[in-house]
């Protein structure tokens, strides 16, 4: 299903309290999570005991709740989509590839906000590994700043992440494709992604997720964030 420009008002409506200087606020402070989080990986952690540490980490920043869990993806669960299950059986080992995906809600002037970031971490200097982390990152700079320069739709804005993802040697994942933020709960303007618009998404308020996995190894990386 596609949204035209004539629904864009509403897919991306706020309630009147929103502020995006709030928004932005909050994401903030959710980079600055994540990164308390990645702090704290140790080998031997599996999954759910990653995740409970994030949700830790994030109420001691102010987070009271999340808009939607603490996904944590080990080695060949990198290539899993964000609403598989935790696997109860990984485990960080010293050469793993990680990667973290955050929703906390954080209250700014009164209102509840949403942040939503991600990013993959190689946890030793494995070559190969550290390369897909660099190339993850890349290619989300390349999309950002394709959105930046260009009047594009969200369904041409992953036609293109698509070629530029071939470009860098990897494959993207097409099923995942970034999604509305806001006050919270953003859902009930709207539950879909950035590829069912038929129009240019608005500053602040979507995030740019890229997910790709290594053209012949079992793992990819993964990385998200504001589209400003």
């Amino acid at each position: 299903m596609t949204y035209t420009a004539t629904e864009a008002p509403k897919l991306e409506g706020n309630r009147e309290k929103f502020r995006l200087e709030g928004l932005l606020a909050a994401q903030a402070k959710t980079r600055e999570g994540l990164a308390k989080i990645r702090e704290a990986l140790r080998p031997g952690m599996t999954e759910l005991e990653i995740q409970r540490a994030g949700e830790e980490i994030l109420r001691g920043l102010g987070a009271k709740k999340n808009w939607h869990r603490v996904t944590v993806r080990i080695d060949a669960d990198t290539l899993l989509k964000f609403n598989a299950p935790a696997n109860p059986t990984a485990k960080l080992e010293t050469s793993s590839i990680v990667f973290l995906d955050i929703g906390p809600v954080f209250e700014i002037d009164g209102v509840e906000y949403e942040g939503d970031f991600g990013d993959t971490f190689a946890m030793d200097a494995d070559a190969e590994k550290n390369r897909m982390v660099a190339v993850c990152r890349t290619l989300f700079e390349r999309v950002a700043e394709i959105w930046r320069e260009e009047e594009i739709t969200g369904v041409e804005l992953y036609q293109r992440a698509t070629r530029e993802a071939d470009r860098l040697g990897v494959a993207l994942n097409q099923e995942v494709d970034g999604h509305r933020v806001g006050d919270f709960p953003h859902q009930v303007f709207f539950r879909g992604g950035i590829g069912e618009l038929e129009f240019k998404p608005g500053a602040g308020v979507w995030i740019l997720e890229i997910q790709i996995r290594h053209p012949t190894l079992p793992y990819g990386a993964f990385y998200e964030d504001s589209l400003v």
